[in-house]
């Protein structure tokens, strides 16, 4: 099947077209010919970002921190479990946990904590990795 575009984004000033290979809409599979229309794009109704393509980037960085803070206590919980210290396992559950959250409660718009969660979170994997 070849790459036909199917519909065009708009995210702020951003527009890009939206490539698809093989897409599935609603458990529907389109084929050669097909398109999506406004009414079923997966998109549809979402409106425009509040948010410039700069702070998207940002967030998308701090999320990206986030992720991989929470991938290093996996490693060091995984350790301490192998070592049948539950105690330190339970306090690195409940470390990885407090990062969860932050990543749930994060927003675009709200660059001070995105700047402030990109920061923390290179210093705390650096910090974890170290640990043996």
């Amino acid at each position: 099947m070849k790459d036909e575009t199917v519909e065009t984004l708009q995210v702020g000033a951003v527009s890009r077209a939206a490539r698809w290979s093989i897409a599935t809409v609603h458990g529907r599979r389109l084929g050669q010919g097909s398109t999506m229309t406004e009414r079923n794009a997966p998109l549809a109704g979402m409106g425009t970002a509040s948010w410039s393509a700069e702070e998207g980037t940002a967030y998308e960085v701090a999320l990206e921190g986030i992720s991989h803070v929470v991938g290093a206590y996996s490693r060091l919980i995984a350790r301490a479990e192998k070592a049948g210290d539950s105690a330190r396992a339970g306090a690195l559950v409940a470390e990885q946990g407090a990062w969860a959250a932050r990543r749930k409660s994060l927003t675009p718009p709200d660059q001070d904590a995105v700047a402030a969660v990109t920061a923390e979170s290179a210093r705390t994997l650096a910090r974890l990795r170290g640990e043996r």
